[in-house]
């Protein structure tokens, strides 16, 4: 209940991962969080499990996430005016979270199960790490400076200097 409470006082992100354990205590370690109005990271939800990560784990791990936090579900029920933005054309989008994760494929599916009307996008640390090995250090360097600007002119200038660079990872 104060997770699910507290869910009204934050920032509307939610950061699923999961870690290995390779100590002793072997298994995988899944956590939700949420970063607070005064820039704390505040855990929602953990859960061990003695299996390997997969889609039935993630599943499992987000159902109980939704049982603990209705809130996440329920907010954009009670926060939508339609008036509010009607600027906006924002098709069949109906959710105050966003949740971010690296793209596991289980995670993928299983968050547009049990969370279907909210919106999911990537871990930009994740992006850049594959831009990285993919196309090298000097073509990831622009994965934070696109992914930070808030202008169309600035971003298609970075990718007109990325695509001199490295054409494949422009693309």
């Amino acid at each position: 209940p104060n997770a699910n409470n507290a869910l009204k006082y934050c920032r509307r992100v939610i950061s699923v991962d999961a870690c290995h354990m390779k100590s002793s205590h072997k298994g995988v370690l899944y956590m939700a969080t949420i970063q607070t109005a005064t820039n704390n990271i505040m855990p929602l939800a953990f859960a061990l499990s003695d299996s390997a990560e997969s889609g039935p784990a993630w599943a499992e791990f987000l159902k109980k996430l939704d049982e603990t936090c209705p809130y996440i579900k329920s907010a954009w029920r009670t926060n939508y005016s339609p008036t509010q933005h009607d600027d906006i054309d924002d098709g069949d989008y109906k959710s105050d979270f966003v949740f971010v994760s690296d793209r596991q494929k289980g995670l993928i599916k299983a968050l547009g199960d049990i969370f279907p009307d909210q919106l999911a996008t990537n871990c930009v640390q994740h992006i850049k790490s594959n831009v990285a090995s993919l196309f090298g250090a000097k073509a990831s360097e622009f994965v934070f400076k696109i992914a930070s600007t808030f202008s169309i002119s600035e971003e298609e200038c970075l990718f007109d200097t990325l695509h001199k660079q490295s054409p494949r990872a422009a693309d």
